[in-house]
Parts: structure tokens; C-alpha cells; sequence
């Protein structure tokens, strides 16, 4: 399996580049330095600054979209443990041994999945998580010190997502009418696009698709196989959609008879398939 967790769409070519290549330093230090271990013990703490260089690299990168307004900070911390608890399934997986080829302890729950207290709690006393801390702590006061936007009355959001119709032109363009207002935009002014390709990222396809579905993801659907990748595309669009519209409340709650709803009324035009 691959070490490296898949990276979020919204990463440029240039944040992908520089995890994938601290990723690789990384690894060729590790590597280097476990010849010279002494025990386990100290080779699990080389594995553990190999994970955390890495993880910290992310964190960087993540933090360079929070302050161009690609994400918030809560994304930032929802996102930065997952891919950290993969990072560290695929580090032990693949790199998990000593200089003789012994297994070195588990880091990983086997019943859970999640990381055990000890590794977990070696992360936090390491010196890279207190500049991952400190970067946290950078990106919440530069968001409390952001001026607040003066929105005209003419400009002001809707009250909520029952006022939102969308409705897709083609696949790159939709008309938005909020009350009397109606606008086109296409993926990239809705903030949908994949920065390392410039095209139309997942969770643009996933509101497509809702539009051709009726508004819903049934439940056959999220009880197939591609479940997890389904979760991961429908918080990506609640994201999405939330930044654009500035609306806090969950565009798309899941009902538990239906599916995922969207509280917003979605469409395709008549002309969207000729």
C-alpha cells in the first residue's frame, strides 16, 4: 500500500509536491538513522519523527488554504488527525522495523482503527506537534483579526437553503436564484475547483449528480462499496457549499429513511441534456 494518504483536492500542484517530497526526505532519514538504533525503542521514536515530518508538511499546506479562504480552520482540524491516522497505518504497514527486520510495536487499534494512547499521546509531547500547535494558533488569530465584509441588503445571503434554487446550465455552469435574485457561475467562482488540474473537482460531480438524482443520495447507495468515498465527497460539498453561500447549517442533513436531502432545491435545465 501506498504510505502517503490521498491528498485533498483542493491542494495545489505545488502543496502536493512538498508533502510528497518530505515525505521521501523523510523516509531516506529514517531509514538511515534506524541502522544506528540501538533497541526498538528507539527506532519507534525515529518512526514516530518520520510520521510527524510528514504530518507537519501537510499541516503547512492545509494552513496556506485556510489563510486564502479555501478552508476553515475547523476543516484544517478535521482533516489533520484522518490523515495522520493514515499516515501512520501506512508508515507502520510499510516501514514498521528495525535495522534487523523485527516488527516494531503497533500504533494502530486493531478493534478501532484509531491511534493508541501511547503513540498518540507521543505525538503530542513531540517537538513537531508544538509547531503544528503553533500554527493553529497563528491561523485563529489571523481569522479573529480578519475584518469583517459590509454586505449590502441588496447582497445579503439568503436566510437559509430552502431560498436557494441551482439549477445546471451544462456541466461547468449553474444559475443560482436566491429570492428575486438570479446569477450564473461556474465551478470555479463556486469555489469547486481541483487546484492541481483546474477542472471541475468531486464534490462538483456530486452536485451534478444530485441535480440528474432528485436532490437525494438514497441509502442503497451510501451502503455500497464506495461508502467511504461517498462520506468524503459529501463533506467536501456541505463544505463547498457553506463557504459560498455563508450559511452555517447542513445544506444536506441525512435522513435516515431517505438519505443524504438537500434542504436546497438542485435541477437541471431542460436544455442540460440536449
Amino acid at each position: 500500500m501506498d504510505i502517503l494518504p490521498e491528498l485533498p483536492e483542493e491542494f495545489s500542484e505545488k502543496s502536493a509536491s512538498a508533502v510528497i517530497l518530505e515525505e521521501i526526505r523523510a523516509g531516506q532519514d529514517f531509514e538511515t538513522a534506524k541502522q544506528r538504533a540501538r533497541d526498538l525503542l528507539e527506532a519507534e521514536a525515529l518512526l514516530r519523527t518520520y510520521i510527524l515530518r510528514v504530518f507537519l508538511a501537510f499541516g503547512r499546506e492545509s494552513g496556506d488554504l485556510v489563510r486564502q479562504g479555501v478552508w476553515s480552520l475547523d476543516r484544517l482540524q478535521r482533516e489533520a488527525p484522518e490523515f495522520l491516522r493514515k499516515l501512520t497505518i501506512g508508515a507502520s504497514l510499510e516501514r514498521g522495523t528495525d535495522k534487523r527486520g523485527d516488527r516494531l510495536r503497533e500504533m494502530v487499534s486493531r478493534w478501532s482503527g484509531g491511534l493508541l494512547e501511547e503513540v498518540r499521546s507521543a505525538f503530542r509531547q513531540s517537538p513537531q506537534w508544538k509547531e503544528y500547535e503553533g500554527l493553529l494558533i497563528e491561523l485563529a488569530e489571523a481569522v479573529e483579526t480578519q475584518p469583517e465584509t459590509v454586505v449590502s441588503e441588496q447582497d445579503r445571503v439568503p436566510v437559509d437553503w430552502e431560498d436557494i434554487e441551482i439549477t445546471f446550465l451544462s456541466d461547468e455552469r449553474v444559475s443560482v436564484k436566491t429570492g428575486n435574485e438570479n446569477r450564473t457561475y461556474n465551478y470555479a467562482e463556486m469555489g469547486f475547483e481541483d487546484r492541481r488540474s483546474g477542472k471541475p473537482n468531486r464534490a462538483w460531480g456530486l452536485l451534478r449528480t444530485l441535480a440528474q438524482a432528485g436532490s437525494v443520495i438514497p441509502n442503497s447507495v451510501r451502503d455500497g462499496k464506495e461508502f467511504i468515498a461517498l462520506e468524503k465527497g459529501v463533506e467536501r460539498l456541505r463544505s463547498g457549499l457553506r463557504a459560498h453561500f455563508q450559511i452555517a447549517s447542513d445544506p444536506m442533513p441525512l435522513d435516515s429513511m431517505k438519505g443524504y436531502c438537500c434542504r436546497f432545491k438542485v435541477e437541471c435545465a431542460p436544455a442540460f441534456n440536449t
